[in-house]
């Protein structure tokens, strides 16, 4: 009845855990997956998938555009990356009827190149920090919401990629 009053944002709540590097987020998915082998990763782009792999076993990987309900039921599940658009990431997680969301995601992906991940990372590293600490807090998810939000102004009409990098490269070319 007073559905108006309620809120249009998603309530789902996203735990983002960030690493400095890319191998040291690959290094913390195969001691996740070594602790709890009923972890499932998913990714949103087929490069990502390919280089999870080497590192937990197949079937503890799948592509978001493949995952189907019932494969969760269970299952401890992993974002092993962000998808560059808020708005995608939301309703999969509805779809799936999660209403929290971990995030694995590293500084040197090109997500964070967009809004200054090597700036983020030189900064860490002169604080001392080891490229294997973990970087966990609501401000940190804050920004790559707003980041997204951003991004999904921008993109007028989305051409899909097999990698973070190319995505970026067909939706915001140079």
């Amino acid at each position: 009845m007073f559905s108006f009053f309620k809120s249009s944002g998603s309530n789902i709540k996203v735990v983002d855990k960030v690493w400095m590097t890319s191998a040291a987020r690959l290094q913390a998915c195969r001691a996740l997956h070594g602790a709890n082998s009923q972890c499932l990763f998913l990714v949103w782009f087929e490069e990502s998938a390919i280089a999870l792999k080497q590192v937990v076993p197949e079937d503890a990987v799948i592509l978001t555009r493949d995952v189907e309900l019932q494969q969760t039921q269970n299952r401890m599940l992993v974002f092993a990356e962000h998808y560059p658009l808020r708005k995608t990431e939301d309703e999969l997680y509805k779809r799936l009827n999660l209403n929290e969301v971990n995030v694995l995601s590293a500084l040197d992906e090109p997500l964070f190149s967009f809004f200054g991940g090597e700036r983020i990372q030189e900064m860490m590293r002169r604080m001392g920090m080891d490229e294997h600490e973990l970087v966990g807090h609501n401000m940190i998810t804050s920004a790559i919401k707003r980041a997204q939000q951003k991004l999904e102004q921008r993109v007028i009409s989305e051409q899909k990629a097999t990698s973070q990098q190319k995505w970026f490269e067909l939706n915001f070319p140079a």
